[in-house]
């Protein structure tokens, strides 16, 4: 064994005891996929978003290459935004991305390589979630705790104005916009409990608004059907008939679920249709929550990453378990018809079902059975990018050395490795046959060790510093 072999093994294992303590890696968590976005006009093009950055592939999800956090979440005095909240990514129809972090909404418009704010009105802001239309006009709504909060529209993905949607108290947490209708918008918040002047406290108030033109103006909306001081999250507004809204509600009917109520007024009216356990036992992993799509088809699909995959036949007011269900974080179609989910990348007994354990796993037939796409042993290096930015100077620097020791993957020449086609030989991560292989890196040759131990420490477990913000349920 050479000694860079030797260097890469002591990395991995130590990235291997890392992952088993309490406290895990990617922002203090286990690498996980969150969600999977689309180009609108490109099916080829895939954002798979994870715990430590997000992947990106511009071949249909043949291959995968790295981004990671600092050049994902520019930050702010070495540290970068993603903090320990999963950022929301949305892509526009000419390729723009968007994301938030807690240093603001960022953009960019180079394929992924750098990202940097947006400005303007939501400068600094934290905003909560984005949704693009079908025209490509960006919305956004921020989520400050301590700050009035708005909507903000842009029509060009680059100049953002208020919406006409200001509120003093409280915080909004998402947006949907009706896809048959883009004047038809939906927006959700909460107020929290606020002091009543007699030494008590006022209850929570559920916030939802919708808007039938575009914005300009809003009706206040009084939802009936729902648990007292609900936190109402929009998922799916129905493709054609933008009445029908599907929303989750966190600790619905206890701590450990969460709900999917169905309206079909406009969300005058609510009724729980589907509860799924949510909550993970392991707080090292991003959030449990409900996450559901609608098919081309009409069918809907809904699933959590404890609760399995679930699909509704007659608009979303009933459901029934899928036979074949991966673990789920996240589940979107793409434009071809093809079906994505976020799935389970570690040990079998960790999987729903063992024969889809991969990060990202695909369908053909609406759910009924699953492929894997890519596991993170597969990852095939860091985007490369232009020098000088963020992502050329750290992240295809000692940052890939150490994910690609701790993932098993033969990371190249630039960390000692032998720059060949390394190929998958494990399923990544800890533990069963994917742990990180003893010969990783070892294609030969000499050189020193790219990565040091104490660096694997620092980039995984030590936590930084944080501006602490609401961490969605």
């Amino acid at each position: 064994m050479t000694a860079v072999c030797r260097c890469l093994v002591a990395v991995a294992v130590a990235a291997y005891a890392l992952a088993s303590a309490p406290v895990a890696h990617a922002n203090g968590r286990r690498p996980t996929p969150t969600d999977v976005r689309f180009h609108p006009a490109d099916d080829d093009w895939v954002l798979a978003a994870v715990t430590f950055g997000f992947l990106l592939s511009t071949d249909g999800g043949a291959t995968f290459e790295w981004v990671c956090e600092d050049a994902a979440c520019p930050g702010d005095g070495g540290f970068n935004g993603c903090d320990t909240f999963d950022p929301v990514y949305a892509i526009r129809p000419d390729g723009t991305i968007f994301n938030t972090t807690i240093f603001g909404m960022h953009v960019s418009r180079d394929g992924g390589c750098t990202f940097a704010p947006v400005g303007g009105p939501l400068d600094g802001r934290f905003v909560g979630d984005i949704a693009i239309d079908r025209d490509g006009v960006v919305w956004a709504v921020t989520s400050d705790g301590a700050s009035p909060n708005d909507v903000y529209r842009s029509a060009d993905g680059s100049t953002f104005a208020q919406r006409n949607l200001h509120i003093d108290t409280g915080w909004f947490d998402t947006i949907r916009v009706a896809p048959s209708d883009p004047n038809r918008v939906y927006v959700s918040g909460w107020v929290p409990p606020q002091p009543d002047g007699s030494g008590g406290f006022s209850p929570a108030q559920t916030l939802l608004f919708r808007s039938n033109d575009g914005g300009a103006t809003w009706t206040a909306v009084t939802p009936a059907g729902l648990p007292a001081e609900a936190k109402l999250f929009v998922e799916v507004v129905d493709r054609t008939t933008p009445d029908v809204v599907l929303a989750r509600v966190p600790g619905d009917p206890d701590v450990t679920k969460q709900s999917l109520y169905r309206s079909t007024n406009a969300g005058a009216t609510w009724s729980r249709v589907l509860s799924l356990t949510a909550e993970v036992a392991n707080q090292s992993d991003p959030p449990g929550r409900i996450r559901v799509t609608q098919l081309d088809d009409g069918r809907y699909l809904a699933g959590s990453p404890l609760g399995g995959l679930h699909r509704s036949t007659d608009g979303g007011a009933t459901w029934a378990p899928v036979a074949v269900s991966p673990r789920v974080w996240c589940v979107r179609q793409r434009g071809d018809g093809a079906l994505f989910a976020c799935s389970e990348n570690w040990d079998p007994d960790m999987e729903l079902d063992p024969s889809v354990r991969a990060a990202v796993v695909r369908s053909a037939d609406g759910g009924d059975s699953w492929t894997p796409v890519m596991r993170f042993s597969e990852i095939v290096g860091p985007k490369q990018c232009p020098a000088g930015t963020a992502q050329a100077e750290i992240c295809a620097g000692a940052r890939w050395c150490t994910l690609a020791a701790m993932f098993g993957i033969d990371p190249g020449p630039a960390c000692g490795g032998s720059g060949g086609d390394a190929g998958p030989s494990g399923d990544g991560g800890p533990g069963g046959d994917g742990g990180p292989r003893a010969d990783a890196g070892s294609g030969g040759g000499g050189g020193t060790c790219g990565c040091s131990l104490a660096f694997a420490s620092a980039l995984f477990v030590i936590p930084r510093r944080r501006r602490r913000r609401r961490r969605r349920p």
